[in-house]
């Protein structure tokens, strides 16, 4: 009797411990930017799995518009601080890395932030966004170049959908953004980090 007992206190602690590395699995939450042109939601980088979006729903007022996933390039470090409210930042890809208009995700590794940004102009050394910084850089920051791997269209409607659509790759951010006219949310989203596929 006594062996089961702890046989069962042991099963109980196991368990125990394993839960928090299951509710790292799982984000969830809301776009930021609501009510805007573009808005944007940014599944964090720097957790076990590939991260699948599994669960949306999303309304715009646009009769074009679609929810698009993006997958993210490898980071290119950010070599110098930049203060928030700036749109110039300095990296270290050593050739110009970015084209103008691409999408990017800016990533404060210490605060584990992230923003959306559109690359303005490149040099070797800098980028410039069309957006100020919401946050601080420091040296050792990631900006990573985001490039659309699925879309689905909203049009001026809300769309749920509970499916898996947009996969990220492991280790990276999963950008997943919405356009409108005035009026566009990603009302709730979430996403699971799952086992490589």
């Amino acid at each position: 009797m006594k062996k089961t007992f702890n046989q069962i206190l042991a099963i109980l602690a196991l368990a125990c411990l394993l839960l928090p590395a299951q509710a790292q699995r799982w984000v969830s939450g809301t776009s930021t930017d609501i009510g805007a042109t573009n808005t944007y939601y940014i599944a964090p980088a720097g957790r076990a799995g590939q991260p699948v979006v599994l669960y949306f729903s999303a309304t715009s007022d646009k009769a074009a518009s679609t929810i698009k996933g993006y997958t993210a390039a490898a980071g290119i470090p950010v070599t110098a601080t930049a203060p928030s409210d700036q749109t110039v930042v300095t990296h270290a890809s050593g050739a110009s890395a970015f084209a103008a208009n691409n999408i990017v995700i800016v990533r404060s590794v210490a605060n584990n932030t992230y923003q959306r940004c559109v690359v303005a102009s490149d040099t070797a050394t800098s980028v410039t966004f069309n957006e100020n910084l919401n946050f601080a850089l420091a040296a050792g920051d990631q900006l990573y170049i985001a490039t659309v791997n699925a879309q689905i269209p909203v049009a001026a409607a809300t769309v749920s959908v509970i499916s898996e659509t947009f996969v990220g790759s492991e280790g990276r951010p999963l950008l997943i953004d919405l356009d409108g006219t005035s009026a566009s949310q990603i009302n709730t989203i979430t996403v699971e980090y799952k086992a490589a596929r």
